[in-house]
């Protein structure tokens, strides 16, 4: 909890996610393999790739003087 202690200290904006899982990624087989979870696991970083990747973090006046080819 040292990591997100020091996020709020430093008034960071940010979004944290803890999930009841085995491995940080899920475990992709067998019994412990959670199809929902990985679902939304997977849900969450392509929300953040959108984002920061995409015109998704740009604000309205931005998006009015930049273009992307």
């Amino acid at each position: 909890m040292a990591v997100l202690n020091r996020l709020n200290e430093v008034g960071t904006h940010f979004t944290w996610h803890e999930v009841n899982a085995h491995t940080p990624f899920c475990a992709y087989e067998g019994a412990r393999y959670d199809p929902e979870l990985a679902r939304q696991c997977m849900s969450l970083a392509l929300d953040l790739f959108h984002r920061k990747l995409g015109q998704g973090d740009l604000s309205a006046a931005e998006m009015s003087t930049n273009t992307r080819n």
